[in-house]
């Protein structure tokens, strides 16, 4: 409860995101994850990482567990730690906080920061020692691929021959997570050849249902067996690189059956908040008083949003609009349009206005690229368009569309393969339904192949 003037507001604590080392202080766990007992969620200790959990099921912490260790610490002073348990929680008063279950992972840190980078730096140098390609190939590679239009703002830095020394690939966790989704598109000459590509797929496929923000509970199981068959993985193929990460990313089952999706407590928005205000004083100059620099900037910026008359409403955004006379149309097109809006408006050599990029209600819609509009079948296998015109007409928006065949699913590139057969269409963007942000299409072996970042459901 908070007092304010003359009111109160009244909360309940749920959870708290953030990184594994801020959770342990505040938690009152060990702060070092290279001994003892470095799990908030179970009794696994450093050297037992390296078990199977084929072969062993670690002991779940509880609440009344936890206070007999802290009586245990409070009764003996010399006592530094018990079972990895070095004190009280500061937060220990606040109503249903239980420092065993009030901080569930954070798949930033444990996906995109930790594990990801790994594996693709795992692949990497087995590919350059089994004589595939050189670190300087590497580096050219990365540095020359052509990102899509879409995945452009999210450009990974070039993996350089230095990094490989240093055994750490640099960048943005979105930057991580780029080139983890696109790594297989990047080297599919090679992916196939290399034997931890194994551990990819696997945790690609985790990974996917992990970042799904509609759940459905009868995955559970098949993600606790991917979990599990990814740490074995590990164990066989990569047993130097089981860091205490790949031990968290098992527990995700069990974070998600309790707290749900974990896009929706997740330290992404904060680390990108974080990043601005890290701009500011980088950018500033002003070492007298960083805090009251901050907090001015924001408090401006924060005014700047709330000015405009669309911030958090329905609004519509065009961008790179010009008019366009219906005789520079394509003929498909101008079919189509005849067939919606009559044959008159065809003949009349109208002008309609065009644009490359429009946001409609929170949501960018691009030129050229591709869109989910509905989910197929039992398997839920998606659907795909891609948006070839957006004009707009007697104050609407429409999309001119070519609606384009799923012809499978290719585990080697981890992505799905479409075809185009010219069945243009017109849809209106209030008719759509939201399942997946706009896709680039990339071409790889003369396949068009785009590549998802989130296994997809419909609502319940």
């Amino acid at each position: 409860m908070i007092n304010k003037f003359d009111t109160q507001s009244i909360f309940s604590f749920s959870a708290i995101a953030a990184d594994n080392l801020a959770v342990h202080e505040l938690a009152g766990f060990q702060q070092t994850f290279s001994s003892g007992y470095f799990c908030r969620r179970c009794l696994v200790t450093y050297e037992n990482r390296l078990l199977p959990l084929t072969d062993v099921h670690f002991i779940q912490r509880t609440h009344l567990q936890h206070n007999k260790y802290l009586n245990s610490l409070e009764n003996d002073l010399q006592m530094k730690s018990k079972f990895g348990v070095v004190g009280p929680s500061p937060l220990n008063g606040l109503q249903n906080f239980d420092p065993t279950t009030s901080f569930p992972g954070d798949l930033m840190h444990d996906f995109y920061e930790g594990v990801c980078p790994l594996i693709i730096m795992a692949m990497l140098k087995e590919a350059s020692s089994s004589r595939l390609i050189t670190y300087n190939a590497i580096q050219n590679r990365t540095e020359n691929f052509v990102y899509g239009n879409l995945d452009k703002s999210n450009k990974p830095p070039a993996i350089m021959v230095k990094h490989f020394n240093s055994d750490r690939i640099v960048g943005s966790a979105a930057q991580k997570y780029c080139l983890f989704r696109l790594f297989p598109i990047m080297f599919s000459d090679l992916v196939e050849r290399l034997e931890s590509f194994k551990i990819y797929l696997i945790l690609r496929e985790l990974l996917d249902m992990v970042l799904a923000l509609s759940q459905r509970k009868r995955w559970l199981p098949f993600m606790e067996t991917l979990s599990i068959n990814f740490q074995c993985l590990m164990l066989d193929l990569l047993p130097h690189k089981v860091i205490p990460k790949v031990h968290f990313i098992t527990e995700y089952t069990r974070i998600i059956d309790e707290n749900g999706p974990p896009v929706r407590y997740w330290c992404m928005r904060y680390e990108a908040a974080h990043l601005y205000f890290k701009k500011i004083a980088m950018q500033s100059y002003n070492f007298k008083n960083i805090p009251k620099t901050s907090a001015q900037r924001q408090q401006l910026r924060q005014c700047f949003f709330l000015s405009k008359p669309y911030f958090l409403r329905t609004f519509e955004e065009a961008s790179d609009t010009k008019q366009t006379r219906m005789h520079e149309i394509d003929s498909k097109v101008k079919i189509l349009i005849a067939q919606r809006y009559g044959q008159q408006l065809v003949q009349s050599d109208q002008s309609l206005l065009r644009c490359s990029k429009l946001i409609h209600n929170h949501i960018i819609y691009k030129q050229y690229a591709v869109y989910v509009y509905d989910l197929e079948h039992v398997e839920e296998i998606p659907l795909f368009f891609q948006v070839l015109y957006i004009f707009k007409f007697n104050q609407r928006w429409m999309f001119i569309v070519d609606f384009l065949n799923t012809d499978g699913f290719s585990t080697k590139l981890w992505s799905y393969k479409l075809s185009s057969y010219g069945r243009l269409g017109i849809v209106l963007p209030n008719d759509l339904k939201y399942f997946h942000k706009g896709l680039d299409l990339y071409e790889i072996d003369n396949l068009h192949v785009v590549n998802l970042t989130s296994r997809l459901t419909k609502n319940n």
